[in-house]
């Protein structure tokens, strides 16, 4: 029952339930924005407070589940993430809505690195990128089944899909207190100040990973945020064409992360799968921004979201192999360079596109096309040792 391969299948059915959670909401939360009077800009700040909040303390958490161990932080995570939602169902003003969301992303935030330190204890380096792809692939498959679940829950009341995601939250966390087991360590947990070893960690050899990792969220927020604006002033679109194009790329996220990432990682290494991914996504990027065609803009789309389940997984089964200043701490620094993409992103792209609304597009492609010409670079560095890389 304790067996690695059975306690990651636990731990991915934990993160999957929660990421349900996350996703059930997403539909909603701009219409309980306009319950309490929220401007379309403090609507803005309620999306980037939770990313910033993220930012700030993911290192943290990541450098505490070094000292105390992962289980405890991840289900603090995870039973916080889910308390936050019934307080933002309670909410009736804008500050007690944005209070609850800055708590949510300041505890949930201890999730995602907790988990990745736990997958890398867990596994065999040669296996380390397949992990990490189902990662990726589970939270693709909560943010595709959350927005539906939210959106048929709507009709019944603005709290309710709230209340639903923070139950699973709730569940969620005594799941994997019963299930999940504290994996014994496969590197010496480094002790140290966290200001230090997050210092030690930008500096390192491998600190490209953590722009790399702030660079596809960065420009995938181009996408994310500007796609459906994009649609309606350039290709005179649908709705339904926009979610045809996320319900696509969710589609292939998945396929990917669950079915091929590992395989390829294995064969060609993490260095060459994340080069092809940014490859991959600067094409589709330049060619969205080139196109007046709806069903091309889709398929490039499909592109992007090819290249970013290619790079996400790649660099965060480098990192495993590469870091020294303590496992978690290292994830807890990439899911902060992550967090800040995902709040600067939007802001970029949103004042960009009032210049020219291809230039979001186009910017992320240059992004995409930087970095892949930087770990080109890098590779030497960042590239595990032979004994460790599994190949």
């Amino acid at each position: 029952m304790h067996r690695p391969s059975v306690q990651i299948l636990l731990l991915l059915l934990t993160l999957f339930i929660m990421m349900v959670g996350f996703g059930i909401v997403i539909p909603t939360l701009p219409f309980l924005a306009r319950r309490v009077n929220a401007s379309p800009v403090q609507m803005g700040l309620l999306v980037t407070v939770w990313a910033a909040a993220q930012f700030l303390t993911a290192p943290l958490w990541g450098d505490v589940s070094d000292r105390v161990g992962r289980k405890p932080v991840l289900l603090a995570g995870v039973l916080g993430f889910g308390l936050t939602f019934f307080l933002m169902a309670l909410a009736r003003s804008y500050l007690a809505l944005l209070l609850a969301r800055l708590a949510g992303g300041l505890l949930s935030s201890a999730a995602l690195p907790t988990s990745q330190a736990m997958v890398a204890d867990l596994t065999e380096p040669e296996r380390r990128g397949a992990a990490m792809g189902a990662i990726g692939g589970v939270f693709s498959l909560g943010f595709m089944f959350g927005p539906a679940i939210g959106g048929a829950l709507a009709p019944l009341g603005l709290a309710v899909p709230f209340v639903v995601a923070g139950a699973l939250g709730t569940i969620a966390a005594p799941v994997g207190f019963l299930l999940l087991r504290e994996p014994p360590p496969r590197t010496p947990r480094v002790r140290q100040p966290l200001w230090r070893g997050v210092w030690a960690a930008l500096r390192s050899p491998y600190s490209i990973l953590f722009w790399l990792a702030f660079g596809a969220t960065f420009g995938g927020s181009a996408m994310f945020s500007m796609l459906g604006y994009y649609f309606i002033d350039r290709l005179a679109g649908s709705p339904t064409q926009v979610g045809l194009a996320f319900t696509l790329l969710g589609l292939a996220g998945v396929a990917l992360q669950f079915g091929l990432v590992g395989p390829l990682i294995r064969r060609w290494g993490e260095v060459a799968v994340t080069c092809a991914g940014l490859l991959v996504g600067a094409i589709g990027f330049a060619v969205t921004a080139a196109s007046a065609t709806a069903t091309v803009v889709i398929a490039c789309v499909v592109l992007i979201g090819i290249g970013l389940a290619l790079v996400r997984p790649a660099i965060t089964s480098l990192l495993s192999k590469r870091a020294e200043q303590g496992l978690g701490l290292a994830m807890g620094v990439q899911s902060a360079f992550d967090s800040l993409g995902r709040t600067v992103g939007p802001l970029w792209a949103g004042m960009i596109y009032a210049v020219d609304i291809r230039a979001p597009f186009a910017s992320s492609s240059a992004v995409f096309l930087l970095f892949f010409l930087a770990t080109l670079g890098a590779a030497r560095r960042v590239r595990p040792a032979p004994q460790t890389a599994g190949r």
